[in-house]
């Protein structure tokens, strides 16, 4: 059974430093995960997402969610379960696509 991600209520580094973790267990490259967001229509380049998921740059709630969807896809992908956090604000994958 695959666990469900975890709502983050703010930023900060539990979330940061799990995403990262899941970022490596994804097995993908910041292109890749660019190419995800920009498919479900958040534009963001591989060197803000590398910024963000080292503590470098912090991103909006929505650009943060819209990088964990891109890590969970990938995560569910190699039939991994989502590791991925997302923020608070998130309900649902729609809304990063709205």
């Amino acid at each position: 059974m695959q666990s469900k991600p975890q709502l983050s209520s703010s930023p900060g580094f539990d979330d940061i430093s799990c995403s990262f973790a899941a970022f490596i267990a994804c097995r993908t490259t910041l292109e890749d995960l660019s190419e995800r967001t920009a498919a479900i229509g958040e534009q963001v380049s591989g060197s803000t997402i590398a910024a963000h998921l080292t503590g470098q740059a912090t991103v909006s709630d929505v650009t943060h969610n819209a990088v964990a969807d891109a890590i969970n896809t990938r995560l569910q992908e190699l039939s991994l379960a989502a590791a991925a956090p997302y923020r608070s604000s998130r309900t649902s994958r729609a809304d990063v696509t709205r």
